[in-house]
């Protein structure tokens, strides 16, 4: 009897197939082979393993290792990009590593034609069509449009709406799903805004439109309170339905924003309801108080009803502005009146900035306090005129100013809420504003 031949043979079958014959009574081939040793990120794309012995699969019976450490089942995809090795055993056998490399996708690139639609009443609906590519290839077909704020996927690349608002979508590849952790494109946003029609009739029949007032507390010190006002100021969809006015309350030196001690004054009568302990501090329409990201917060108060209409005369006689205010009540009620005198176009530092353009910033109050004067009881379609003259500072650009308008009313607890506001420039006229 001849004794066993033993014999050890390394050889590549081909460039994915390695084998190894081993010790033993016969010529045993073990082959551990992968499909494919390479794939893009996109935890999606598999490579499959197969192992085995001469002609049988073992590959549910085979020790697979990945990086040297176990590892369960005989496919393997990645999110994360980098060479991976894998090797296999069976029995006494042992394979060479098959290196596996994930390369990291391009990313997914989303556009939009328009990113800001301002329409006029009763104009058709806003649309912003969207197109993905990936790698200068467009694959927009391949991709789903989701609406962040709601979950809901577009039916195509067009998303169509006729409700003012800032809207955030993305996009991902269809076949790989919407999960966190796999592909999907930047957020992108959107925003639709409404011109509104303007008359110096006022009519109660007819839907006000609504601006929303933002008071800004801030600083010229404040690093925080230039990236807000940069981002109430790129509002662009949102500049019908927004006022703003900043007061500088709090400033350390004095600037050419902080000619008096008015913003001192402001900030101290807001104290009792909203704590303006930090800057930026805005506060909305008299309902709340947001921080630094207060612009992201501005669609949340366009809804709300305006109340009141409110039209704006105002004319430059010498040293003084003169104006007059119609207020016209489409709903019942008791209403106050508060106006101040802003200036745009300040040239001052801003956080290390020797020369920033600040604007809406307050410089006269012409009420006798931030929550207004009273303007009395109103029925339905009831205005009422009031007239003011304010004397202009010496150190103001008259061509600059401008009268901010508010009216007010209390709720149910007795607290003040703005329901509607307008600004008027120098020498011009703001009228009654209306949706249809």
């Amino acid at each position: 009897m001849m004794p066993a031949t033993t014999v050890m043979i390394v050889s590549v079958v081909s460039e994915l197939d390695v084998v190894v014959r081993v010790p033993g009574p016969g010529p045993d081939v073990f082959t551990f082979t992968a499909d494919q040793t390479r794939i893009p990120n996109d935890g999606q794309t598999k490579v499959t393993f197969t192992a085995m012995l001469n002609d049988e699969n073992v590959t549910s019976s085979a020790k697979i290792f990945k990086d040297g450490m176990p590892f369960d089942g005989h496919t393997f995809s990645s999110l994360k990009p980098g060479g991976y090795k894998f090797r296999a055993e069976y029995d006494d056998m042992a394979s060479r590593e098959i290196m596996i490399i994930v390369d990291m996708m391009p990313p997914l690139l989303i556009s939009v034609n328009k990113s800001v639609q301002l329409l006029k009443p009763g104009s058709a609906a806003g649309q912003f069509i969207f197109t993905v590519t990936r790698d200068g290839v467009d694959i927009t077909d391949k991709c789903t449009f989701q609406n962040i704020l709601d979950g809901t996927k577009l039916p195509n690349n067009v998303f169509t709406t006729k409700t003012a608002g800032t809207y955030q979508f993305f996009a991902y590849i269809t076949a790989h799903g919407n999960a966190v952790d796999r592909h999907r494109s930047d957020n992108i946003s959107v925003g639709l805004g409404y011109e509104p029609l303007i008359s110096t009739v006022f009519d109660p029949n007819r839907t006000l439109h609504k601006k929303v007032a933002v008071f800004v507390f801030t600083a010229t010190w404040c690093g925080p309170c230039t990236a807000l006002k940069d981002a109430l100021k790129n509002l662009g969809y949102m500049q019908p339905h927004l006022t703003t006015i900043n007061i500088y309350g709090s400033e350390r030196t004095t600037t050419a924003v902080a000619e008096n001690s008015l913003g001192g004054r402001l900030k101290t009568q807001v104290e009792p309801r909203f704590n303006v302990g930090t800057l930026p501090t805005a506060i909305l329409d008299f309902r709340a108080k947001q921080g630094g990201r207060a612009n992201e917060y501005v669609d949340d108060y366009v809804g709300y009803p305006a109340k009141t209409g409110i039209m704006v005369q105002s004319k430059i006689n010498g040293s003084k502005l003169d104006f007059t205010v119609t207020v016209g009540a489409q709903e019942a009620g008791t209403y106050y009146l508060g106006a101040i005198m802003v200036e745009d176009n300040v040239i001052a530092p801003q956080n290390g900035k020797s020369s920033y353009n600040h604007t809406d910033v307050v410089r006269v109050m012409a009420s006798s306090t931030i929550n207004g004067d009273l303007l009395g009881t109103m029925a339905r379609g009831e205005t009422k005129i009031k007239t003011h003259s304010i004397a202009i500072p010496a150190k103001c650009k008259k061509e600059n100013l401008s009268v901010f308008v508010y009216t007010l009313y209390k709720n149910t607890n007795g607290e003040f809420i703005i329901a509607n506001s307008v600004k008027a420039p120098a020498n011009g006229t703001a009228g009654f504003a209306y949706m249809d």
